[in-house]
């Protein structure tokens, strides 16, 4: 994870060990990091442009963040489908 900046870390730590392109931008980390920690499986694509931290135990909260993330005009209001 030395590939990574520190908020970049914090951000994952914060978020379920969920993170988008943009974010991933937004911090400095470049096209070919994200793809060569994908191939090493430090991240797993949960959707086009979203990522998971591989190491984070897979939970209803980081489901939620990738739904989030994916649809980010969306919200979660509930376990329940409506």
């Amino acid at each position: 994870m030395s590939d990574l900046p520190a908020a970049t870390l914090d951000w994952l730590a914060a978020h379920h060990g969920v993170v988008t392109s943009a974010v991933l931008k937004r911090h400095g980390v470049r096209r070919s990091t994200v793809e060569r920690l994908a191939v090493r499986g430090v991240l797993r694509r949960a959707s086009p442009g979203v990522f998971v931290e591989a190491a984070v135990p897979t939970s209803l909260e980081q489901r939620c963040a990738v739904v989030c993330a994916t649809h980010p005009t969306g919200f979660v209001t509930g376990p329940t489908a409506g």
